[in-house]
């Protein structure tokens, strides 16, 4: 057979891989497919990542990966994007975090490598958004700092995900979001170069090229352009494009400041700056800018709390959820049901997490949230 004419394609459905069966392509990306898949010995519906880069390769009559180009060079690039690949899941694997896709297991196969992920059911933020109406404050700050929690356990991982954008989050039926898809991540480490990957709008200009100043300001960047989506209504322009005369109408000159407040328009402005030293330099330094948005009167805490879940509801369930997880919604419906005010619900809330740690955290952040002053 000639390699070089052999169609290049997903796995078909009923595929078996190793102990899982293929159901169905989910999406095809720059490094890899991504198949809803079915682990036959738990009955469980997985993810299943294949690493299969854009270009280079191509897969044989027997469905297994090969490359391309018989050149030496070939065979080394592809093995050190596969080695990335495993190095990354093998990371991510040791993560626990409710706003992280959870990794299960990774191995070799067929010539490439899989990750095997939890599926997560529900729809991709990019899509939401257009069923959720505009946005209010407390949905932003609450998924803006689920979110943040994420991020900040996966740089600590020393990893970056380097892929953040609307359809990269899946929204939980719950309303809670997860970040997913790090096939583009990779581990920082001074004095090597990064592939140049990006998502035009998310991405920040130094993912442009291999050299680029990469650090935790690179995710906090795409963040920004998300929650820029969320507050405007409209896509960031390309990074390309604003280096070179930044025409783009910043976030506190688009956005409904009597809505979202100055401070948390100025907060997006800050993660979106093109110059990454101009932009928050760690996930801490963003979320305390968002905590002092949060703490800016902006209409009446008390009323916003009761609106129904496009409130400040919403955003308690983001907050509580990275403590409990999906229970967050029940109880948070419970409760606001049963409180007089908005600091029996707070309290109500918090008695409900295990440890004093937690529920003070969970206070800490909540109060923050919905405009109540912090004790001391």
């Amino acid at each position: 057979m000639n390699l070089a004419q052999a169609p290049r394609r997903a796995l078909p459905p009923g595929e078996q891989v190793g102990d899982y069966r293929v159901q169905k392509t989910l999406g095809i990306g720059g490094f890899g497919i991504t198949y809803l898949a079915e682990d036959e010995d738990l009955g469980l519906e997985v993810a299943l990542k294949e690493y299969f880069p854009r270009q280079g390769v191509v897969r044989g009559q027997d469905d297994s990966v090969h490359v391309t180009d018989a050149e030496p060079v070939a065979a080394s690039t592809f093995q050190w994007g596969l080695d990335r690949f495993l190095e990354e899941a093998r990371a991510l694997a040791s993560l626990r975090h409710a706003s992280v896709v959870r990794v299960m297991r990774y191995f070799r196969d067929r010539g490439t490598a899989y990750i095997v992920m939890e599926y997560e059911g529900g729809e991709p933020l990019s899509r939401w958004l257009g069923a959720h109406g505009p946005m209010r404050r407390g949905v932003v700050l609450g998924f803006a700092q689920s979110l943040l929690h994420g991020l900040a356990a996966v740089h600590a991982a020393g990893i970056l995900h380097r892929d953040i954008k609307p359809s990269n989050i899946c929204m939980r039926a719950d309303g809670t979001p997860v970040l997913l898809d790090f096939g583009a991540a990779r581990r920082v480490v001074p004095g090597h170069d990064m592939t140049s990957v990006f998502s035009p709008g998310y991405a920040p200009i130094e993912q442009y090229h291999a050299k680029g100043y990469y650090g935790p300001w690179t995710d906090l960047y795409s963040l920004g352009g998300v929650l820029y989506r969320m507050v405007t209504g409209a896509a960031p322009q390309d990074a390309i494009v604003r280096v070179h005369g930044d025409g783009m109408p910043p976030a506190r000159e688009l956005g409904n400041a009597s809505v979202f407040g100055h401070r948390l328009l100025e907060a997006i402005d800050w993660a979106l700056a093109v110059e990454p030293t101009k932009r928050p330099q760690s996930v801490a330094e963003f979320q305390d800018a968002l905590r002092a948005a949060a703490s800016e009167q902006v209409g009446d805490a008390a009323s916003l709390l009761f609106d129904g879940r496009a409130g400040v509801l919403a955003a308690l369930e983001h907050v509580l959820a990275v403590h409990i997880g999906p229970l967050a919604r029940l109880l948070v419906e419970r409760e606001a049901e049963r409180a007089c005010d908005v600091q029996a619900l707070l309290d109500a809330l918090a008695s409900e997490l295990p440890s004093t740690d937690e529920r003070q955290a969970f206070l800490d952040e909540a109060k923050a949230l919905v405009g109540v002053p912090r004790e001391g």
